[in-house]
């Protein structure tokens, strides 16, 4: 058992020392990197889309009438009273404490999302590099995800998707990190644990990707992940157990969660919601479709890179078969993998969130195969910076309101 111990730590180490070695040949480009991918943030959200620098928040139940008020009210309870069985048990509770935690730092519940949001495009870049992308095709991706206005909704406010997303792909940047060095998949059942912890939708995304894990290495680190998953799941309840809580307190809430979640999201839609959001923009609103058989437009569809990542994971099939990039198939993994899920739940357009990174990282390895030839170097600098600008203006062409009568 303590060689076994001894093992992981080596791993680990070994890992850290690599990146320190990367750091110290390539940590001005890097840093410069963050500072820019930062600067986009904080530009993009409190200049263009307008969003109040700060306004004093405390939550209170009387406050409580849309969900991101109801998460912001269970953070700020389970940080300063605990709770986490009695006020709004309907997920697990890690992103709310973050939530909560954020209020009580910066006086405003938007910030500790905002820094996840930022961590969430860092994390992007370094899974396209990580990958095997070109680190300026690899911060494209990363720049088209901060211009996204549905990032830029789901980073200055409080719902939970953000948070969830972040560790989705911290998970999945471990993963690949594990593929050559085993020892890793700890440290990924880690994060995928912290993903859980934040809500349950992680499963759609980790499950295919540990799966695919264990049948491509057999490793028995993974299975020790697995456990590690489970019990860092397990601790994200740990103010419930200090409150004289016990297991089956915490079983009982499990069984609360999956209830809540067979009764209001698992419903089959015939026809699929989401998957009209993220291909044309139209939402289907099914109580006015009753009355008047009305298309309505989500407002933070973008019509040019949406289809696209979808157009990409499809090529992305195709491709794997040509050059085998376990990495290119990851991505298209999750992206299906989330997209099918959409067919059993209630529609809301904020779970769409976890498939940008997948869709954004998919059309890239489609650029970057496209423009392989000789003599394609300049056309693929101009085409990125083309692609970040029709990204930016594409959400705001006009499109009516009520979109098709039918």
């Amino acid at each position: 058992m303590v060689e076994r111990y001894l093992e992981i730590l080596n791993q680990i180490n070994a890992v850290y020392l690599d990146l320190t070695k990367k750091l110290e040949k390539i940590g001005k480009k890097n840093f410069l990197i963050v500072i820019g991918l930062g600067l986009i943030c904080l530009l993009n959200i409190f200049l263009v889309h307008s969003v109040p620098l700060y306004s004093l928040y405390i939550p209170s139940e009387s406050k409580v009438i849309t969900d991101e008020d109801l998460y912001a009210w269970a953070g700020w309870v389970y940080v300063h009273e605990g709770q986490l069985a009695t006020v709004n048990p309907d997920h697990p509770p890690l992103a709310k404490y973050l939530i909560g935690l954020g209020i009580t730092l910066f006086g405003d519940r938007m910030y500790m999302s905002l820094i996840f949001g930022f961590g969430l495009a860092i994390i992007i870049y370094l899974l396209g590099c990580r990958a095997g992308l070109p680190p300026k095709i690899a911060i494209t991706a990363s720049i088209i995800l901060i211009l996204d206005r549905l990032f830029v909704r789901l980073a200055t406010t409080s719902l939970l998707d953000i948070f969830v997303t972040f560790f989705i792909y911290s998970a999945t940047l471990v993963f690949l990190i594990s593929l050559k060095r085993a020892g890793m998949f700890v440290l990924y059942g880690f994060v995928a644990g912290l993903a859980m912890a934040c809500k349950w939708s992680a499963l759609f995304f980790l499950l295919p990707l540990s799966i695919v894990g264990f049948v491509k290495t057999r490793s028995k680190w993974l299975l020790v992940g697995l456990l590690l998953f489970l019990g860092t799941y397990l601790a994200s309840y740990t103010p419930l157990f200090l409150q004289g809580g016990t297991l089956d307190d915490f079983i009982k809430v499990q069984i609360f969660i999956l209830e809540n979640q067979q009764e209001y999201r698992l419903i089959l839609r015939f026809i699929p919601q989401l998957q009209l959001n993220f291909l044309t923009g139209y939402s289907i609103n099914y109580n006015i479709l009753d009355q008047f058989g009305l298309f309505r437009v989500v407002p933070e569809h973008n019509p040019l890179t949406w289809p696209l990542m979808f157009g990409s994971a499809v090529l992305g099939i195709v491709y794997f078969f040509k050059d085998r990039n376990f990495a290119r198939f990851v991505f298209n993994m999750m992206f299906w993998c989330g997209l099918i899920s959409l067919f059993f739940i209630q529609g809301f357009i904020w779970y769409l969130l976890p498939l940008l990174p997948a869709g954004l990282l998919s059309l890239m390895f489609i650029f970057r195969a496209s423009s392989n030839g000789k003599g394609e170097r300049l056309k693929m600098d101009v085409f990125l910076v083309l692609l970040i600008l029709v990204a930016f203006f594409a959400p705001y062409i006009p499109l009516p309101a009520e979109y098709i009568l039918l």
